[in-house]
């Protein structure tokens, strides 16, 4: 019998490779909050290796701090890379930076010629991993909602075309999971699989009160309602256990709930209530 695994991981890169081969130029969404996690190192070669500019989308910027913003946009740059922020929820204006740039982009690259002999449109396409917000942002681009956007992770399940002015069309691929890095941690921080079907919440959700730890412990105090023994020894697990019992959480003999405050927790980051 088939490998169903393997089946849908090679159809994503078959779509991957097809979105490259029939773009101009190609947009990485990434998720601000983790810029290094949420990159995807192979489609970046083939995208490299394709001679296609490429541009990294750091979505999700309004749940980072300006100073953290400013030092990942700085560090990315010295590597070379075009890098923009954008704030794709809901209410957010629309991102004349990014579109700026993907504009200057196309300008030195000919229009593709129709079979009909017509001048067609730029083609710009837009990949990353599930749950970056690359549906939100081209319906932030266009102004339309014209992709399907949803919290449920993975919910783009094949290429989607939207046009963009009279000039460019949009190409929305679904979310691309590396052959190389299925690292179920990884994958529960960009919150590419939902908190409920995770296999490995415990380790999704210490890792991150670890980061919060080390990065921002007042937003844990605040979100949760706790206060955390500024001792330096407290582990991710004390902190959990702190939430539970906060929240109520326990259970019979007076021990904390841990799977309900794990999935508090990584709920917290996925929605955004929990930032940096």
């Amino acid at each position: 019998m088939p490998d169903k695994k393997n089946f849908r991981t090679r159809n994503f890169w078959k779509i991957v490779q097809e979105i490259i081969e029939k773009s101009d130029i190609v947009l990485e969404v990434l998720d601000a909050r983790m810029p290094e996690l949420s990159r995807n190192f192979e489609v970046e070669k083939l995208v490299n290796d394709s001679g296609k500019k490429l541009i990294l989308v750091l979505n999700k910027a309004d749940l980072v701090s300006k100073p953290t913003l400013e030092r990942v946009g700085k560090a990315l740059r010295d590597k070379g890379f075009l890098a923009v922020f954008v704030d794709s929820s809901y209410k957010a204006p629309p991102p004349k930076k990014l579109i700026g740039m993907v504009f200057g982009a196309l300008r030195d690259i000919a229009k593709p010629v129709r079979f009909d002999g017509k001048v067609g449109k730029w083609s710009v396409g837009v990949i990353g991993y599930p749950n970056t917000g690359k549906s939100s942002l081209i319906n932030l681009i266009t102004r339309r909602k014209k992709v399907i956007v949803s919290r449920k992770a993975g919910t783009t399940r094949g290429v989607q075309w939207v046009s963009f002015g009279d000039n460019i069309r949009i190409l929305d691929s679904p979310g691309v999971i590396p052959l190389t890095a299925d690292d179920p941690v990884r994958f529960g921080l960009l919150g590419v699989r939902n908190p409920e079907k995770m296999r490995n919440l415990e380790f999704t959700a210490e890792a991150i009160v670890d980061i919060f730890l080390h990065q921002n412990r007042p937003a844990l105090e605040r979100v949760f309602g706790i206060t955390i023994p500024n001792d330096g020894l407290i582990s991710p697990d004390s902190v959990v256990a702190l939430i539970a019992f906060s929240k109520g959480f326990v259970k019979k003999g007076g021990l904390p709930d841990e799977y309900r405050t794990h999935l508090v927790i990584v709920r917290a980051w996925n929605d955004g209530t929990l930032r940096l």
